[in-house]
């Protein structure tokens, strides 16, 4: 599977393409393509968002807890369209759904402060390019 077959630095970058909020670009255009592959390998149609089962079946598909983290991260992106507050939710429910442990819901608490961090760049990235 996508993910599963991916090693540390493109699993890096993967989170990166996750933190893009800008409207479609090539960027864009590559992170919708990476979601509609891995919609593909987990036997689930294409759409925008995924639902509370299909998370579960999903990250479940995921030997590591670093996997899991990263899929917890992109469905919870993909669902509240990265609003940092509602992010933090997201994650924390699907989570507690998963039964994850207390070492695993630390570290979606990093990569939640990590990810916020990235769409903090990317926005001000987005406005200089605008300014210039």
């Amino acid at each position: 599977m996508f993910l599963a077959a991916l090693d540390e630095a493109q699993k890096d970058a993967f989170l990166a393409l996750a933190a893009n909020i800008a409207p479609p670009d090539d960027t864009g255009l590559v992170q919708w393509a990476l979601w509609q592959e891995w919609l593909a390998e987990m036997g689930l149609p294409p759409r925008t968002c995924i639902g509370w089962n299909d998370a579960e079946l999903a990250v479940r598909s995921f030997p590591t807890a670093r996997d899991r983290i990263i899929v917890m991260l992109e469905l919870a992106r993909l669902s509240w369209e990265v609003e940092s507050s509602m992010l933090w939710q997201g994650m924390e429910r699907i989570a507690q759904l998963l039964h994850c442990t207390s070492e695993e819901i630390d570290a979606v608490r990093g990569w939640a402060e990590r990810l916020a961090a990235l769409r903090t760049e990317a926005i001000a990235l987005i406005a200089v390019r605008a300014v210039a």
